[in-house]
């Protein structure tokens, strides 16, 4: 009997034991799954900032190319304005008028430098609107943790509704990013 009753105790301690280690096991298994949900979100920020990063060095990349292609803009202009000048002068001094048709042979004699004109012009039109696009893919990939916690928010009484309008969230926002910029400046 007695050794019924030390065995009923030791039972006893024993379950005691068994429910004070399943209440931490529970605990650890809640703080698990906390930092779980942590460590995703930090991730979706890591990736978010560093695609944010990465349209940033090209915007930069673009930006001095913006600049290059703006002062052969000028230049060429420049040239354009002083060799249409330099015709118009050469015109009156040989003729005394400019209404002849020697001065649109010569006139025709620029076309190349219009094309040019025409040629820089487009070129840094193009690169100044991938500028602007990849600023704005830059601006979109660092704020998409906060749309998607806005989103959230606004549902989170509406489970039901709360997946499908993340997902449609999270799969147009990815569409946007990761489409080519020609596409929207074309």
């Amino acid at each position: 009997m007695s050794d019924a009753s030390t065995l009923g105790e030791q039972i006893k301690k024993r379950n005691e034991e068994i429910g004070t280690l399943e209440q931490q096991t529970q605990l650890l298994h809640e703080k698990t799954e906390q930092l779980s949900q942590e460590v995703l979100t930090q991730l979706g920020k890591a990736s978010n900032e560093k695609l944010a990063n990465s349209f940033g060095k090209v915007k930069e990349n673009l930006e001095g190319e913006k600049s290059k292609w703006f002062h052969w803009l000028v230049g060429s202009v420049s040239v354009l304005i002083i060799a249409t000048l330099l015709i118009i002068g050469w015109q009156v001094y040989e003729g005394k008028t400019i209404f002849e048709l020697s001065f649109l042979v010569k006139i025709a004699l620029t076309s190349p430098l219009v094309y040019f004109v025409v040629f820089i012009n487009r070129e840094y039109g193009r690169v100044r609107n991938l500028a602007e696009e990849y600023s704005f893919k830059e601006a979109i990939a660092r704020s998409f943790e906060a749309y998607k916690d806005i989103i959230e928010g606004i549902f989170s009484d509406h489970q039901e509704n709360i997946f499908q309008t993340k997902l449609e969230f999270v799969l147009s926002a990815i569409g946007g990013l990761y489409s080519s910029p020609m596409k929207n400046i074309k």
